[in-house]
């Protein structure tokens, strides 16, 4: 069968113009009406691949001509290993999205395949599906069915349809479905202008994608229960909740609160393209493993300049939040140089996998290894960018059976030709004993002598001109790593340092390293007693809205110079903006703003409310706990703020806090009397 389709695709690649239905049949004595039947069989495989159809006008059929000139890649999707994968890929997406029942009877008219085949694909499919425990049922008198989460149903589809999503297929589509990807693709713009949302376009069309699905799926009778998704209430949650009946309008169908969580879930999954767009109800807890987490890495590493990258903490946190959706939604990416990373930072890429379990211990999720590939590229792009090296001779050692004089000509040639240091001349015997606890990159030999992990070269002692390249072949230029902590931990065995931080400073300009903002400004992370005092407390404080809460709280940091004026509009403004994901816990609110809008130094304030005050986060209000943060950079802050989380994390200090009525009486709370 596929020979002859094969055979009548040949023809049609051949032909200038047209080629008549009768020729064919002709030419491959057959009955026109099997010609007919082949060009739909034909017509379905190209379809699966997003090519563009055979047209026939009147018995006369016709190729693209773009296609003609592709014909071996044609021939390899439409008759090869390509067309079964790409069939069950097909299949999958019809048994999710067109049929609540199936059976084999429909595969077999759906794809033009033999009943066998269509058994076959069956059982390949089933294991795709159990390995998300879904189940694929059968149902006397009704055929197959799919049994499992609903979400873990539309995540499998989520992975099929979005090959398709790409501009050079969209031309391919049939009008309705044309019609419904232009509608999804204009709500979902609006929704990310609407919440100055910037994703990349790979994000973008996976969540065009979960659109898609989630309107076949409603179609189906196959809505999301209701009640899913209530823990969070992120800006994209928030806007989408406020605008459902837009949602209802281009689904075309009325829909439970759950579905715009899940477009909400699937927002906020994407890879944003703005450091000031990471913004989650879970934003403490990520700020504080992101440090810890680049903090092992340094440590195991033996880099230190981790610590102090700033565009390295950025982008792991911007990565963390999407990172960790996709895992609690089992939604899965592919990094497509996972390899390359592998090969090109074997090590690196280790540390990162044994130190991730600090993020999915604390997260509870699992991330696979193509997820923590990206984090090992930005760890890579780290270490690319302030890495400075200085070029060191390669260590090696002369083993040679004759006396001095052979062994000192070796020597003396050896050096004079490479950039090398030779550490020493041995016999082959006293060669061994002390390569059991010394190093070295390349052994030089007049015998013949074998080491199980280091090079050997064996050479004439006067050294040809083959020894020569054979040896300049081998030897690569040796390298150390510049590591300024290293450097200042040695000047301090030796001397006094007055000033540590200066010393970077100019240490990093003399090597010519990039020099973290952290550094400039001081890299000192502040205890909390050392940015909170009694000034900066108020208690029992009369405030009757969520706004005149968020004012006292930044009435306290500007009063005590921590922040201008401009600061406390700008808290303000923020939660408007990103919603009420500073309702960090039950009860407790910690608004702030960005440096930018008006932080002078880092400050913590503390508010305790008269009466609790409704901030609209739906499981954590109402408030009674305002805590204004003022932090000029991502960091400096971490650690005081990781001292406050533990004390508000403290159930027996949170109920004296609430209970306190003075100043002092708080203070003391804080910091740790009765």
């Amino acid at each position: 069968m596929d020979s002859r389709l094969s055979k009548i695709v040949s023809m049609l690649t051949e032909e200038v113009s047209a080629i008549s239905i009768k020729r064919i049949a002709s030419l491959l004595k057959v009955s026109e009406r099997t010609i007919y039947t082949d060009i739909k069989k034909l017509n379905v495989k190209l379809k699966a691949f997003n090519y563009p159809m055979i047209v026939n006008v009147g018995g006369e059929i016709s190729f693209s001509e773009k296609l003609k000139s592709h014909i071996d890649e044609l021939k390899n999707d439409l008759f090869g290993e390509n067309e079964i994968q790409r069939r069950r890929e097909n299949m999958i997406r019809y048994i999710i999205l067109e049929k609540k029942y199936f059976t084999i009877e429909d595969l077999c008219k759906k794809f033009y395949i033999s009943r066998g085949t269509a058994l076959n694909d069956i059982k390949n499919i089933k294991n795709i599906f159990t390995q998300q425990s879904i189940i694929v049922r059968s149902m006397q008198f009704k055929g197959y069915r799919l049994e499992g989460d609903e979400i873990d149903i539309r995540s499998i589809a989520i992975e099929k349809i979005i090959k398709t999503l790409n501009e050079k297929d969209r031309k391919y589509f049939n009008y309705e479905d044309g019609t419904l990807l232009y509608n999804l693709e204009n709500f979902l713009t609006e929704i990310t202008l609407a919440i100055n949302l910037e994703i990349s376009d790979e994000s973008f069309e996976r969540v065009v994608s979960a659109l898609w699905v989630a309107y076949q799926r409603i179609h189906l009778g196959f809505p999301l229960e209701p009640g899913l998704f209530k823990d969070s209430e992120s800006k994209e949650t928030i806007y989408l909740l406020k605008n459902k009946k837009k949602l209802e309008q281009v689904y075309q169908h009325n829909i439970p609160d759950s579905e715009c969580r899940y477009i909400a879930a699937k927002l906020s999954e994407s890879s944003v393209l703005d450091e000031g767009q990471s913004l989650s109800e879970r934003w403490i807890l990520y700020s504080l493993l992101t440090q810890q987490f680049i903090e092992e890495v340094s440590e195991s590493y033996k880099f230190s300049e981790f610590t102090r990258d700033d565009t390295l903490f950025l982008g792991i946190i911007n990565h963390l939040r999407p990172a960790y959706k996709r895992a609690k939604m089992n939604e899965y990416i592919t990094n497509p140089i996972l390899g390359y990373i592998k090969e090109k930072y074997p090590m690196l890429h280790d540390k990162v996998l044994k130190r991730i379990k600090i993020l999915e211990s604390q997260l509870a999720v699992k991330f696979s290894e193509h997820e923590v590939s990206y984090f090992t590229l930005l760890f890579a792009s780290s270490y690319e960018r302030n890495k400075k090296t200085i070029e060191t001779k390669s260590r090696v050692i002369i083993v040679c059976h004759a006396g001095m004089s052979t062994s000192e000509i070796l020597k003396t040639r050896m050096v004079s030709n490479f950039n090398v240091d030779i550490l020493g001349t041995f016999s082959a015997r006293s060669a061994k004993e002390w390569l059991a606890s010394n190093d070295v990159n390349l052994i030089i030999s007049t015998v013949d002598f074998h080491h199980p992990s280091i090079p050997v070269i064996v050479v004439n002692p006067y050294l040809s001109e083959k020894d020569k390249d054979r040896i300049a072949s081998m030897l690569k230029k040796a390298t150390r790593s510049i590591d300024i902590e290293f450097l200042i931990d040695k000047i301090s065995n030796h001397a006094q340092i007055l000033d540590e931080d200066k010393l970077k400073v100019e240490l990093s300009q003399y090597f010519g390293l990039p020099i973290s903002k952290r550094i400039e400004e001081g890299g000192y992370q502040p205890m909390l007693l050392e940015v909170l005092n009694e000034r900066l407390l108020s208690v029992n404080a009369k405030c009757e809205s969520r706004d005149q809460a968020v004012r006292e709280s930044g009435r306290l940091l500007v009063k005590e110079g921590y922040a201008e004026e401009s600061y406390i509009q700008a808290m303000i403004d923020n939660v408007e903006e990103n919603g009420t994901y500073i309702v960090i816990a039950p009860g407790i609110a910690m608004p702030h703003a960005r440096p930018e809008k008006g932080a002078k130094a880092i400050g913590l304030s503390i508010v305790t409310l008269d009466k609790p005050i409704k901030f609209g986060h739906p499981t954590n209000d109402p408030v009674s706990i305002v805590v204004g943060l003022c932090a000029v950079d991502h960091q400096t802050h971490l650690r005081a703020l990781s001292e406050l989380v533990d004390i508000l994390g403290d159930n027996n200090k949170l109920n004296k806090i609430k209970k306190a009525s003075s100043k002092d009486e708080l203070m003391k709370i804080i910091k740790g009397g009765k």
